[in-house]
């Protein structure tokens, strides 16, 4: 990964922004370092299932 950095702005409901604040000071994590984990995990989920489809599409086991 590049070392470069983008900034993303975006609005939560203030209830959840507190609750996820509150969690995240608990666990000495920071928003910046869960939503980065966040993104990286749908990413990975996004690619396996990408995969799985491709296979089924190209050979794979058929129902019925």
């Amino acid at each position: 990964m590049s070392d470069r950095t983008k900034q993303v702005q975006f609005r939560m409901p203030e209830e959840l922004h507190t609750d996820l604040k509150a969690a995240l000071a608990y666990d000495r994590s920071s928003f910046a370092d869960f939503f980065n984990k966040a993104a990286e995990d749908y990413l990975l989920k996004r690619e396996k299932e990408q995969q799985k489809k491709s296979k089924s599409k190209n050979g794979g086991a058929k129902n019925g």
